[in-house]
This record gives C-alpha cells, structure tokens and sequence, in this order.
C-alpha cells in the first residue's frame, strides 16, 4: 500500500484541478505570455510585470503556453494586445483549450507538491497520519478551488507548505541537504508572491524553538549556545534563497533596482492601502479594509466539514495530553509549531488594508494537517487498540467528506461549511462567485439554440462567457445584443456600478429566460433583450390623478427576508401634457400601517421629473427596496403613488372599474420570514456536535501512559 498509496493521492489531486478549469482572471495569461516571449527574445529587463512578482507562476504557465502555441500551430489571444497593455482590461477571447494549457504545470505541479507533503508528513508523524492529511490536502474544497484559477495564491499556498514542513524536517534530522531544499522552497514561494516572507522569520522561530528544546534537555548547553547555534543554519538559509530568487527573477540580471523597485512599491502600497474595487462583507459593499475577521469569517466558511471539527477536538485532546505530561514530544512540538504557523500567517495577512479572502489560502492544507492530527488522535482514542474499527472510523469521515466535495466538479468555490451555515449564510457574509461560476451553463444553453453563432450576448463579465460560447460576446453596455448575461460577482457588489447598473435594474426584477443557481444560491442570470416598447410583467391599470396612470410593474419574488435588499420597477405613463413638478413615493407598510421604508423622488432616480413626461410615454421607474436586517416576520404592503412635494398632497387613485380608492396604490404583499437552515445544515451539526461530545469519552478511556496524538503503531 505504501508504493501505490502516491500514485493514488496523485492522480485524486492532479484530476479534479487539471480536468475542466474555472478561471475568471486573465491577468496572468497575459503576464505569463508576455514574459516567456522576452524570456525568449534576450529582452530580460521586461519580464517584471507585477510587484507580486509572480515569477514563480510566469515560468511553468509561459513554458506551458509556448509549448501549446508550438504544437497547437495557433495564434495565441496574448498576441493581440501589446506588452504595456494593462492586464486586467483584457477580456479575450481565451479558448477553453489555451486556458487548460496554462493551468496544467499548476495543477502538475500542486498535486505534486500533495505527495511531497505526504511524505514528508511520514518523517514527522506516522504513515496513517501522513495518508489522512493527504486525503484532506487533496480534496481541501477551498483549495481546490483556488488551483483551478490562473492565479498565485494555490501555488503560493503549495510551495510555503513544503518549506514549512521541510523546515521542520530539518529541525528534527540537521541535515544539509534539507536545509537547501528548504531554502530553494523559500525562494520559489517569494518569487511567486511576497507575503513569503514570512518564511523567513518563522524559519528563526523554529531554529529558536529548537534551540531551547536542546538547551533544557542537554544540561551542559546554555541558551546563548544552542541559539548562537542556529545562526549559521539561517545565514546559510538566506544565502541560497537569496540564489535562487536571483537566478529565476530575469530582471535582477540586468537592471536590480527595476525589479527590486516593483517588489518594494507593492509592499508599501498593499499595506497602506485597501483593495480599490469594491466588495461584499457581512451583508455591506465595502471598499475600505474589512477588518481582520474578514479571514475568521472566511476560515469558518470555506475549510471541510470534518477539517473544522477535528481541529476543535485535536485541540481538546491536545490540551488534556499536555495537562498531563506537562511536555511535548517531538511530533507534539511539530504541532505546535504548525499552530504557530497558521496564528503568525494570520497576523501576517491581516496587518495591511489590503485584505482579500483568498489571501488566507496557506492556512488552508496546514488546517488540513492539523485536522487530520486530530482525527487520528479522536479515532485512536475511540477504538482503542481495535484496527479494523479505527479503519472504518477514518474510511467514512473521509469518504464521507469526499462524497461530498468530488461531485461538485468543476466548482469547487460553490461549496462552504455546512457547520457553519452554508451557501445560504456565505451569500449574506462573503462575496461568491469568484470565477463566475455558472456561466458555463449559460453558454451551454445558448449553444443549444439552433442559430447560436448568429447570437450576440450582452455578459458581465463577457471574458468567460465567451471562452466558451460560440456567438458573439459583448460587453454589457454595447447594444444591439440578443441577450444580456449577469453574474452575482458583480451586482452583488455593484461593480462599475455606474456603468451598467441602470441596465441591471431594468432586468433584474423580471423573470430571466434562464437561471444558473447552486445551493439554491443565484449566481447567472440570462435575459432576452427587452424591447423599447415593454410591458410590466404585473399589469395593474390604475389612474392617479386627472392625468396620470400607473401600468403596472416588475417584481421577481414577494417571499422575502430581513435584510434582502430587491429591485423593483414601477411603469407609469401621463395622459395629458404636464407641467407642475411632482414626486413618486414609494413606502413599505407594516402589517399595523407604520412606514419601514420609503422611497421618494423623481421617476428614474430623479431624471424624469414629471414635466418631462409625454403623453402616452411609458416612464420606466426603477427602485431597490431594502428591508432592515430587524424587520418582524410578517406580512408587509408596498404601495406607491404622487403627490406635491410642496405641500405633501397625494393624487387621489381610481382603478378601471371607476372605484375611488385612497390616495396610494397597493403594489402587492410581501411576506416576510426569517430564511429557514437547511436540512443538510442540521445534519452537519448534529454530527459535529456527536464527535465534540465524544471527546470526554475518549479523554476518560485513555490511560495516563496512552499518547493518543503521538500513535506508536499505525492503523
């Protein structure tokens, strides 16, 4: 089993990252694409493209490219923007094929870096330890999200594993050869991203750690000893890493301050400013720095089910062990020194104000280690010394767990901790979506339709959906388009907002054609392009006033919850010539008749005052009704009409049949509750809540002499 048990951790992490890519950015496409073209062509003092510097990322997938491009015989979509071109702008078309090239030396190599930890894992702990982290490793959801994107933080989060796990390989054995190994792993990691160098400070800390572990058993050796000891371990460290990096990074060769000058510039300008597109937090667009707990959150939502769990209870147990030996063994100090890892990281990425989820990402497969620790100390302690029973413990938690991650396939990023709350609590907390999960499906939809490359879609963002979709792609605000394509990425944050957002109101409360949701969670919308002379999807003829009428309106749903905020799209129309100035209300009404909200003003967000109606125009009146993240369940009115904002006198409403009714109109009812929690939600507790309850068991079956975290044996 130990021979095949690689190949198979492999493949379970190469196949789910390298088969059908989910990737939003384009950004290092183009940087890798260009860089490998200067490589190329002896130009090195213009292979610096980021301050990341991502160089890292830009030697496998330039390679990959130019090796695609070569045996492909195309030409590639890099080729269509200059070298100065800013990145982010670009929108495609990039095929499907040409993305999977460059994603594959990633996925190769992050699968790779899986089994390397694997068996470094077994050096520290024991095999059945090192087999369990590897399964979670590999099918981390939130990982395997990440590979899948043509984008630093997976590999970053890879490569800064493997240094911290050779570093404490190093600690225990002081063998050369793994001091260069970790000083290579080093380099690569601050060659893809800057915040590697938290290595270096967390490579003293465990040469320190060490040393004091050295000095307290060998009583003839001081502190200053044992620490002055250690010194020439990190100068070596430093000196190798400082080789590599220079070696790799092409623009060190010939002009040191360019490349040098990027790398310093980000680290000021990520930590003095917040990210500069606006976001989602807490149910709140956000463009200031989020706070710290931005990455709690984040943790809370996106590890595993059995990650989270076993990690509280591997804490308990440890805490109990440690009470009673009052000492660490050596494993027992890797672990500790695993938990320093994720705490320091933590603290690391959470000092500048530029905070973004996935910069949490090399927590992640370290949480995973830690998890696994800690099931293999709750199994061992449940089962005692019967095998096949702590077998078929650990063969279900991980089963069970792979069950229901695998089948997500390709989107990964759609699946959160179901302990936690999940998709329905993650879409009010954090912003979804990233990759533009779903659109996929709407270009498969499309692709069905018999004239599809006749068809121009109108896509926010239209950079993916055009990777695969074989009509024509536009972006959002371009007409004439057959249809505009939607996803939450952008309008749950209002993204550019000011750019499309008219076109997103007009759409957004009417029934699409077709809808893309996981979990129950929208995330892609398609609509046929509304023509100019468009009716209400709820006709409700009214007159208000002597020369004025309401048509009717738009408004997707009336099951609502506190806190949603909603569109809506009033229609109205002036039958004669108009020349005073009045306003539209639009209020909410508690079931009593008090005001919640209310919305007054001009129709169209103040750009069609009333004396600008001609008769017979139909004035499309957009509106966003927020409801307080307070509000009583119940059933609320929603009512609109007219009145002089001079004098707050309101136009009296008469319907068809000639009724007089009071002065507002009776939009509809909403009926407001509290989001019921899934039943999968209730299982996932009721589970974790067993295994945490278990704990006081397998602390009162363990013998003082038993070290459950530190197994003799293997399963």
């Amino acid at each position: 089993m130990r021979r095949v048990f690689p190949g198979i951790l492999f493949l379970l992490a190469l196949l789910p990252r390298a088969i059908q890519p989910v990737s939003r950015p384009l950004v290092w496409y183009i940087r890798s694409a260009h860089f490998i073209r200067a490589m190329l062509s002896g130009d090195f003092s213009n292979t610096i493209y980021s301050e990341h510097p991502g160089i890292g990322l830009m030697w496998p997938v330039g390679i990959a490219l130019k090796l695609y491009w070569r045996i492909s015989d195309i030409t590639p979509a890099a080729s269509t923007v200059p070298p100065d071109f800013e990145p982010i702008h670009f929108a495609g078309p990039v095929s499907l094929s040409e993305l999977t090239a460059a994603l594959f030396p990633l996925a190769l190599l992050i699968a790779l870096g899986i089994v390397a930890a694997y068996a470094m894992l077994r050096r520290l702990f024991d095999d059945t330890t090192a087999v369990i982290a590897g399964l979670m490793m590999a099918i981390s959801p939130y990982h395997l999200a990440e590979s899948k994107v043509l984008h630093l933080d997976a590999l970053l989060s890879t490569l800064m594993l493997l240094s911290a796990l050779a570093m404490l390989v190093y600690r225990r054995e002081r063998k050369l050869p793994w001091l260069c190994v970790v000083s290579v792993l080093s380099g690569l990691a601050l060659l893809t991203k800057t915040p590697a160098l938290f290595l270096i400070p967390f490579f003293a800390l465990v040469l320190m750690v060490d040393a004091l572990r050295q000095a307290s058993e060998k009583k003839s050796w001081t502190v200053r000893e044992a620490i002055y000891g250690s010194i020439s371990p990190v100068l070596l460290y430093l000196l190798i890493l400082l080789v590599v990096y220079v070696a790799l990074f092409p623009v060190l060769w010939v002009e040191p301050s360019k490349g040098l000058g990027a790398v310093k510039w980000g680290l000021t300008r990520h930590a003095t400013t917040a990210h500069p597109r606006r976001s989602f937090f807490l149910g709140q667009i956000i463009t200031e720095d989020p706070g710290w707990h931005i990455y709690a959150i984040t943790l809370l939502l996106r590890v595993s089910e059995v990650t989270l769990v076993f990690l509280i209870v591997g804490a308990m147990l440890g805490a109990v062990d440690l009470a009673r030996r009052r000492r660490l063994s050596a494993p027992g100090l890797d672990t500790v020194l695993l938990i320093a890892y994720v705490i320091f990281f933590l603290i690391e990425v959470s000092l500048p104000e530029k905070k973004i989820p996935r910069y949490v990402l090399p927590t992640v497969p370290v949480l995973a280690i830690l998890g696994a620790r800690g099931l293999m100390a709750w199994t061992r302690g449940l089962s005692g010394i019967n095998r096949r029973l702590a077998m078929l413990i650990v063969g279900l938690s991980i089963l069970g767990q792979a069950a229901l991650i695998l089948p997500r396939h390709p989107y990964y990023g759609t699946l959160f901790n179901r302990i936690t709350g999940g998709p329905q609590r993650a879409a009010q907390a954090v912003l979804l979506g990233n990759e533009a999960e779903g659109f996929a499906e709407l270009a498969a939809y499309l692709n069905g339709k018999p004239d599809a490359e006749q068809i121009t879609v109108a896509a926010l963002p239209k950079h993916v959906l055009n990777q695969t979709f074989t009509g024509v792609t536009v972006d959002i605000d371009e007409r004439p388009a057959d249809y505009v394509a939607f996803h939450r990425n952008y309008t749950v944050r209002e993204y550019k907002f000011e750019e499309w957002g008219s076109i997103w109101e007009r759409y957004a409360a009417r029934t699409p054609e077709r809808r893309v949701d996981f979990d129950g969670v929208p995330y892609a919308w398609l609509y046929p392009t509304l023509p100019d002379n468009v009716r209400p999807e709820h006709p409700q003829l009214v007159t208000v006033g002597e020369r004025f009428k309401h048509l009717g309106h738009d408004l997707l749903r009336t099951d609502v919850s506190p806190g949603d905020r909603f569109p809506l799209v009033l229609y109205w129309q002036a039958t004669q010539p108009v020349t005073e100035d009045l306003s539209i209300f639009v209020h909410l009404l508690s079931p009593d008749g008090q005001l919640i909200w209310q919305d007054d003003g001009a129709a169209n967000h103040n750009n069609r005052p009333t004396w600008t109606w001609e008769p017979g125009e139909t004035i499309i009146d957009p509106h966003t009704v927020r409801l307080p993240s307070d509000l009583p369940k119940g059933e609320y009115v929603l009512t609109a009409g007219l009145y002089d904002w001079r004098t707050g006198e309101r136009l009296r409403v008469v319907d068809p049949r000639g009724n007089e009714r009071i002065d507002r109109i009776k939009i509809t009812t909403l009926s407001v509750r509290r989001p019921s929690v899934p039943s999968e939600v209730w299982v996932a507790r009721a589970l974790a809540a067993l295994a945490l309850a278990s704990v006081p068991v397998v602390v009162h079956r363990a013998r003082p002499e038993d070290n459950c975290l530190d197994p003799a044996d293997t399963l």
